[in-house]
């Protein structure tokens, strides 16, 4: 595990950006509202479901792709819980870290690409811009989403694969075992 450094570094700033969250205020550029929502309304839970299970699909990952975005999603709530940071304008749920950019950073990370990483740093100014987020909530959003695919990468698939393997099965790099064919 060459990586192991990694999920403990997100997890400690993670934590320790939170009291500093609303430090930064959000800053908006006249003009540019309507590609902010437009932007930010392509991570709302269902249509990321739906990004997942199509690129899933896509890149013939089975199941593991929407496991691990449901993990995502459960720890991004869990913090905003557990930080309960307020945002600059009231709304239902609290601010730190940002789901939406913890989700658009985690498609960047889990299938990759340069225009993947374009695409959520879009996202992540689009959640500044509309004055939903503080500048440290995206950061804290890209924190879980780091930390969260760490994780799966490290502990869950290889938990997987030693735990399937002695029932005919062999790892994958995608996730999940497969079985064995002859």
């Amino acid at each position: 595990m060459a990586r192991s450094w990694r999920p403990l570094l997100s997890a400690a700033l993670l934590f320790l950006l939170a009291p500093f969250s609303t430090a930064l205020p959000c800053v908006k550029v006249p003009g540019l509202e309507g590609i902010a929502w437009a932007l930010s309304l392509t991570m709302e839970a269902p249509l990321f479901f739906l990004w997942v299970i199509l690129l899933a699909h896509r890149k013939k990952l089975g199941k593991a792709p929407l496991l691990e975005a449901l993990l995502l999603n459960v720890a991004v709530l869990v913090l905003k819980y557990l930080f309960n940071t307020p945002r600059p304008v009231p709304l239902s749920t609290p601010g730190y870290p940002s789901g939406h950019a913890a989700r658009a950073f985690w498609l960047a990370l889990r299938f990759g690409g340069k225009g993947a990483l374009a695409y959520a740093l879009l996202v992540a100014w689009s959640r500044i811009e509309l004055c939903v987020h503080y500048p440290l909530d995206v950061v804290g959003g890209f924190l879980v989403a780091v930390l969260v695919r760490d994780v799966w990468k490290e502990v869950v698939e290889p938990v997987v694969g030693a735990v399937a393997a002695p029932r005919g099965f062999e790892p994958r790099t995608t996730g999940f075992p497969k079985p064995r064919t002859g």
